[in-house]
């Protein structure tokens, strides 16, 4: 398997865990806050008339609701991320995922062994 894919599925797996921690406290946050102003509405302002501003709960929502977005960034691809990481336009062995870019011309992997493509030689 390819350094590439295997970081890939690894940047996958970091998306999904960041989606199944941020999901549910995003919708705690967002719950927590409509149950709170249907209470001030209907009885009165809870907590010895201490409201919750805005601000306060923007930064309650706002690290869950970051989470979820980079743990779908990184579940749907993650490109732009794993091109800084490892850049694809170095030539690399298509069976060991070896950096061919310091071997000058050559016909085989001096990794593994196997025979390079014409595309992948150095010309």
């Amino acid at each position: 398997m390819k350094h590439k894919t295997w970081f890939r599925l690894i940047l996958k797996a970091i998306g999904i865990l960041l989606l199944a921690f941020g999901v549910p406290d995003l919708i705690a946050y967002i719950n927590n806050y409509i149950v709170q102003r249907v209470y001030m509405q209907n009885i009165g302002t809870p907590y010895g008339g201490i409201q919750p501003e805005w601000l306060a709960v923007l930064l309650h929502i706002l690290a869950p609701f970051l989470q979820v977005l980079i743990g779908l960034y990184l579940l749907l691809d993650g490109k732009w991320l794993l091109e800084r990481i490892i850049p694809s336009n170095r030539p690399y062995c298509p069976n060991c995922g070896y950096d061919l870019s310091e071997s000058g011309q050559p016909q085989a992997c001096s990794e593994c062994g196997v025979e390079l493509p014409h595309i992948m030689q150095h010309e």
